[in-house]
């Protein structure tokens, strides 16, 4: 198990989770939601993100996702400002 390290951050929570993931080498995401200076850092490192949806347990996110029925994120659609993070 890892520890979420940015748990109590106020701001940037997101940035330091994904730092922190790609470190371990994590090439995949899934997510609930994802915030806009996370997404920044996501295409950076051109990780595939896809929906946590309406899955409540981990059998049901980890049947879904070999089954390839997570449907992924598209960030193409975002304000440009947001580059700016």
């Amino acid at each position: 198990m890892i520890e979420n390290e940015a748990k109590d951050e106020v701001t940037g929570a997101g940035l330091k989770v994904i730092k922190n993931l790609v470190s371990l080498g994590v090439e995949e995401l899934i997510a609930g939601e994802v915030g806009p200076k996370a997404i920044v850092l996501i295409e950076e490192f051109d990780l595939p993100v896809y929906r946590l949806g309406e899955l409540t347990t981990v059998k049901e996110v980890l049947e879904a996702y070999r089954e390839k029925k997570l449907e992924r994120f598209d960030f193409s659609s975002k304000p440009q400002g947001l580059r700016m993070a």
